[in-house]
């Protein structure tokens, strides 16, 4: 057998070990919340104000002092593990305007404490509503997100703030290249959430490689063996299984 029929065969090796082992898709994960029952959620989530009251008295976008929320940066649905439930860097205290908001995705807040709005809040509900939620001084950017006192917390905050902005946030189609924390994973991730936008047909994914892999003429498999090629680069995802092709 030749050197190339070796590296063929490996190659395929790999990619079916891969989708058994379910490893390919970088993102995908089970939330720790789902092997819980509503109690056990319940006792989380109260763990979780106490810890956030402890640095927060008050709304951190508008000073209100009654009826707050402690709400999750990284949505609590989509936690990992019990540390990132409870973690007070996780969250912000928030009034219920601001605080429904944040949660569905119309406003986020960039590395600096700025405050970004979706375009599509203006788009959909108009410009007198907009001002009549958020204070101007935070869409004008005048106002920023005071940063915990503590270095690590901050840092940890400052993780849970990119993964709203590019899994929350409702601008997944915008390109971040002015954050140089943004992982490879975090990029692809949100490539493929723009494509639900897009045409289907967007670089790197599945359902796109496979596509020109169809066309069973040599121009095909050389576009798809380049777009692989590419995203195995920037991504370290070999081999994407059937079962995830969006």
């Amino acid at each position: 057998m030749s050197n190339m029929e070796d590296r063929y065969n490996a190659s395929n090796s790999l990619a079916s070990e891969l989708s058994r082992l379910n490893v390919d898709s970088v993102l995908d994960y089970t939330p720790y919340v789902e092997k819980l029952n509503r109690q056990n959620i319940n006792a989380i989530r109260r763990q979780f104000k106490q810890g956030l009251e402890r640095h927060r008295k008050c709304c951190e976008v508008t000073g209100m002092g009654y009826g707050c929320i402690a709400s999750h940066i990284k949505p609590l649905a989509m936690c990992r593990t019990e540390e990132e439930c409870v973690d007070p860097a996780n969250g912000l205290y928030l009034c219920k305007t601001l605080d429904e908001l944040f949660d569905k995705g119309w406003i986020t807040f960039e590395e600096n404490g700025v405050m970004n709005v979706s375009t599509s809040f203006e788009r959909e509900y108009g410009k007198e509503e907009l001002r009549a939620r958020i204070p101007r001084s935070w869409i004008s950017g005048e106002q920023t997100l005071i940063p915990p006192d503590c270095e690590k917390m901050a840092k940890r905050r400052q993780i849970y703030m990119r993964y709203h902005r590019y899994n929350v946030f409702r601008e997944s189609y915008r390109m971040y290249v002015d954050d140089d924390a943004t992982t490879a994973a975090e990029e692809y991730n949100r490539e493929k959430k723009a494509s639900r936008f897009y045409d289907y047909k967007k670089p790197h994914s599945e359902k796109t490689i496979r596509w020109y892999e169809s066309w069973n003429n040599r121009m095909g498999r050389d576009i798809a063996r380049a777009y692989r090629k590419e995203r195995k680069e920037r991504t370290g995802i070999v081999f994407v299984s059937e079962e995830k092709v969006e």
